[in-house]
């Protein structure tokens, strides 16, 4: 779903298109550009790994909550 919105090229959907992780998916296809981008580079990777690290946490907190022994 998150991949249709930010394709799509309506206004209401570009004031969230900074907070949808699948925005910065497109980091790795930089490194083709001449002169590369690192900076950008940076900045995507260092985005995607603050959501990874927040998807884990959630699901690390979730996870510890739930009673699976009985």
């Amino acid at each position: 779903m998150s991949i249709l919105i930010i394709t799509l090229p309506f206004e209401l959907f570009q004031a969230i298109r900074p907070f949808l992780f699948v925005n910065y998916f497109n980091a790795w296809q930089m490194v083709f550009d001449d002169p590369i981008p690192w900076g950008a580079i940076r900045t995507n990777a260092a985005i995607l790994a603050g959501f990874i690290a927040a998807f884990f946490l959630m699901t690390l907190v979730t996870f510890s909550r739930k009673d699976i022994l009985s």
